[in-house]
């Protein structure tokens, strides 16, 4: 009961016969198919620029329209520090204007998340932290995607 409260205070839409959806998702992608597989997805290593990822192994629903917030409460990004462990959490929004952050605003090892492009087959994302000087190129760290709510991800094959 818990996963269907948060979805629903995220803002997914529930949908007769398929559960909850991403709003904006096209329902017609949807084609009648029992004989495929349940879909797998691949979590893709972060990039050294800050790109991460999910690769798909069958045509999923997907948004029409990117809500940055709402994958706030489906996914979660943490990175582990190598040299204290402490982990950091990223937050979804929208795409930085490029201004640096003001005195204040920020953490100086937070960062942000934001979606750079969801189709049937992937879902891509871009980290970028709100300062770049706090993370060490010396220490290693690990990176970690967790699927919070896995059942907002359908199969267009129902």
């Amino acid at each position: 009961m818990e996963s269907v409260k948060a979805l629903k205070e995220g803002g997914f839409v529930m949908e007769k016969g398929v559960g909850f959806t991403f709003p904006s998702s096209d329902l017609t992608q949807i084609k009648e198919d029992t004989t495929s597989d349940p879909p797998k997805m691949t979590i893709k290593p972060m990039s050294p620029t800050g790109e991460l990822g999910l690769d798909f192994d069958q045509d999923m629903i997907f948004p029409e329209t990117v809500d940055q917030e709402l994958y706030n409460s489906v996914l979660e990004v943490s990175i582990a520090s190598g040299l204290d462990d402490t982990v950091t959490y990223g937050r979804f929004g929208s795409q930085p204007d490029g201004r640096r952050l003001q005195e204040g605003e920020g953490d100086a090892n937070g960062f942000l998340v934001y979606v750079t492009e969801h189709t049937s087959r992937e879902l891509n994302m871009k980290t970028v932290f709100d300062d770049p000087s706090s993370v060490s190129s010396l220490a290693t760290a690990t990176v970690q995607l967790t699927v919070k709510q896995p059942q907002v991800f359908k199969s267009q094959s129902l």
